[in-house]
């Protein structure tokens, strides 16, 4: 059989079956008009964001007093002594937090923005998370498409000349979130910026991990792997961090500037997995290759702090309220989701599809049967499948028909196979299109806490059981075309009224990704 025949087949069994699951839409109409499951999803997804803005993570964790500041039990004192430093997508909201709560105590400082996030939140009526007019710490903006650029490398240089002038009686404020490794580069000479990219860029082709990543770019930067914290020696050092990284590891989140480097895997072994030894340049293989680690100082760890202020589990507890007040049985599967996107989005293709032959396997309301047949699935993860028989309210939901919801938090990766534009959430929520085939009333939503998925202006996507697909789908998740997918499906949309691609704007933070599920059975 020629690839052209193959792919013909492929392309009518798709028409066929979006044909078959067309006609079950059609005969239940009158449910789907009363369900708004897509709308449902973005609501739930946009409480997640807002319960992890930076300016209300940073005021839970400071409590000042007139010239005391207290943080977790320790004691600053406050002399108009305090200088800020930044980095971040989310960082400019938690400058306007943190001068708000110490005015002039706050004498000057430097963050580095990503390009375009100020008119952003201008433009959408979030002008309350910029600094205020007259504010002594400048913002500067760079890393287009979040790689390291000319910009970002001059705000690093800022950033180092600050800390190094600091004296024993001042207090440095260094305020961290994701994105943060792409505007602090500061590459070890004789190591150039494009060098440090380069290295960066194969990485990130063949699939690396945002931990493997940041892994390297520290050995290779002057001011991550605690390089920021000795810079800053000896004036007192408090970093307020928002994790964009699977189980919150301080010493990885945008590479560690006030964490000590002194532990996590070898550098080395990183590129031999990837097979990138002999591609990087001479220049950064030479570094890489130095033995020595650069480990806690006693004197300077002795007056650092490092605060995790904000957490993707903080935005998942909140998902899961929003979805039980809009009436949903709710199931967190996950606040650790990992892996290649497209195959998380066919595992929860897979496990819409087990939850409704289980609803339809057992009569209503039987709970012990329920449990017997979800016991049995074995195409889904382990740990979701237990986590539904251990949920007895949820599983009775599963037997009944209440409407079910599904959350996930976390960050997953996409291999790069194509030419094509798009981000891990939106190749995900297309996976999910296209390996599901149930006739279940479903969405299935997933997008980035900070507004941007890869190099697009979209936070992801979201997709239902109730859309058309065009013909040559799957085309797009071969080429990693997934923006252009999403694209093409809202251009053919009747109800233009709807967008299935996300475009919500930077939102000002970032805790990594959501992943929301909504079913609505019905027999």
């Amino acid at each position: 059989m020629t690839m052209n025949i193959y792919k013909g087949i492929v392309a009518a069994l798709r028409r066929t079956r979006w044909s078959r699951r067309m006609a079950n839409v059609r005969d239940r109409s009158s449910l789907a008009s009363s369900t708004n499951l897509d709308q449902h999803a973005i609501k739930i997804f946009q409480s997640a964001v807002e319960a992890v803005l930076p300016n209300q993570m940073v005021q839970k964790s400071l409590q000042v007093d007139r010239d005391e500041l207290t943080v977790k039990g320790k004691r600053y004192h406050l002399d108009h002594n305090v200088w800020i430093v930044g980095f971040g997508k989310a960082v400019i909201g938690m400058v306007r937090a943190v001068e708000d709560m110490l005015g002039s105590h706050v004498v000057g400082g430097v963050v580095s923005v990503p390009v375009g996030i100020q008119k952003t939140l201008q433009k959408i009526g979030k002008g309350d998370m910029l600094p205020r007019e007259g504010s002594v710490v400048r913002v500067l903006e760079g890393a287009v498409d979040n790689l390291p650029d000319e910009d970002a490398e001059r705000a690093a240089e800022e950033i180092f000349y600050l800390a190094n002038g600091l004296t024993e009686r001042d207090i440095l404020i260094v305020l961290v979130s994701g994105g943060g490794s792409a505007l602090l580069p500061s590459p070890i000479p004789p190591v150039s910026l494009h060098e440090k990219k380069e290295v960066t860029t194969l990485l990130a082709a063949s699939g690396a991990t945002i931990e493997e990543l940041n892994t390297v770019r520290k050995r290779l930067s002057l001011l991550k792997g605690g390089g920021l914290a000795r810079s800053a020696y000896p004036a007192r050092v408090l970093a307020l961090l928002l994790s964009d990284i699977v189980g919150d590891p301080l010493e990885l989140i945008a590479s560690g500037p006030t964490v000590p480097d002194n532990s996590g895997p070898d550098p080395l072994a990183i590129l031999y997995r990837y097979s990138l030894e002999d591609a990087i340049p001479g220049s950064a293989w030479s570094i890489l290759c130095e033995t020595d680690r650069r480990g806690a100082d006693p004197g300077v760890a002795a007056r650092v702090q490092n605060v995790l202020v904000g957490t993707n589990a903080l935005a998942v507890a909140a998902a899961r309220a929003r979805a039980a007040a809009l009436g949903y049985r709710v199931l967190v599967v996950s606040e650790t989701l990992t892996g290649e996107a497209r195959r998380v989005g066919a595992m929860f293709a897979r496990l819409l599809s087990r939850v409704r032959r289980t609803y339809d396997a057992v009569a209503d309301g039987d709970l012990a049967a329920a449990r017997r047949v979800a016991e049995a699935w074995d195409d889904v993860p382990a740990a979701w499948r237990d986590a539904v028989c251990r949920d007895e309210a949820f599983l009775e939901g599963v037997a009944s028909g209440t409407p079910l919801c599904f959350i996930a938090g976390g960050e997953t990766m996409v291999t790069l196979q194509g030419t094509g534009k798009g981000g891990r959430n939106q190749e995900m929520a297309l996976a999910w299109a296209l390996e599901n085939c149930d006739d279940a009333f479903a969405s299935f939503l997933s997008a980035g806490t900070d507004g941007q998925d890869g190099p697009t202006d979209a936070a992801g996507a979201v997709a239902s059981t109730q859309m058309a697909l065009p013909v040559d789908s799957q085309m797009y998740l071969d080429n990693n075309n997934s923006y252009s997918f999403w694209e093409k499906v809202d251009e053919s949309s009747n109800d233009g009224s709807f967008r299935r691609l996300l475009k919500i704007g930077l939102t000002g933070t970032n805790v990594m990704d959501i992943q929301v599920l909504l079913v609505k059975l019905a027999k």
